[in-house]
């Protein structure tokens, strides 16, 4: 029997991906424009609406507690939309679907690489989007497009990847999505420790950490973020393609 060519199979195991993922992605855009709608109803409300009304001094208050909001949550929700590939790894455990993996003439490479070209599709139009976005918000304001708002993005994406891809592989390794869960959260917990008391002891002094303090650190970080998320990408890959093939055989 024929093979179907390369392509082909690709473009078919990568429509499998989607459509396991759909759901996933389907609630990560609704959030994406509900809170872009909601940043936008507040800007509104700064120019025009109740907001407007207040005082020069407490006007600069709230926009400044807003500001975050406005800039980096409807970003965050498309930086979401990356979780898909988990979801795909835990339905490859799930009987049917492990039949259907072992009984399709296609190999570990190509499964991997459908899995993982999924993941970085949704990425760059994540990104893509939320740089519309952040170029509206900076037409509004008079600004154009700041770094600090690519910098924040960007590593957002990294540690929403880094949790996806280890995710996906635990979730092989365990053969259960609840226990890579667990483990996944642990590791998350650990890793935050060093944050969380870092910004404990300064918060004790004259110079506490803020979120503008956040953006700086993400700024100056740009130029290796892209390279780590690139390099999370490709580990995630190769580990996941030598389970696949590990249990192939």
């Amino acid at each position: 029997m024929k093979q179907a060519a390369f392509g082909t199979r690709l473009k078919s195991l990568m429509f499998r991906e989607f459509y396991l993922g759909r759901k996933d992605l389907i609630a990560s855009l609704v959030m994406s424009v509900l809170m872009i709608v909601m940043a936008f109803l507040l800007k509104l409300s700064f120019e025009y609406g109740n907001l407007a009304k207040l005082s020069a001094e407490n006007l600069e208050i709230v926009e400044e507690n807003l500001q975050v909001y406005i800039c980096y949550l409807p970003a965050f929700a498309m930086s979401v939309a990356g979780t898909m590939i988990s979801t795909s790894a835990a339905r490859d455990e799930i009987g049917l679907w492990h039949r259907f993996r072992c009984s399709t003439p296609a190999a570990p490479q190509i499964y991997a690489l459908a899995k993982y070209a999924c993941l970085l599709l949704v990425i760059l139009t994540g990104m893509v989007l939320s740089i519309g976005y952040f170029a509206l918000i900076g037409w509004m304001d008079g600004n154009g497009i700041q770094p600090e708002y690519i910098a924040v993005m960007i590593a957002m994406q990294l540690l929403f990847t880094s949790g996806s891809v280890l995710m996906q592989v635990m979730t092989m390794v365990f053969r259960s999505m609840d226990k890579a869960g667990i483990f996944v959260t642990g590791v998350g917990f650990c890793a935050a420790i060093p944050f969380v008391y870092t910004a404990t002891v300064r918060a004790e002094t004259e110079d506490p950490i803020d979120f503008q303090k956040i953006e700086e650190f993400c700024v100056s970080v740009l130029p290796l973020t892209p390279l780590l998320l690139l390099v999370v990408i490709g580990i995630g890959f190769l580990v996941t393609w030598a389970l696949l093939k590990r249990r192939e055989k």
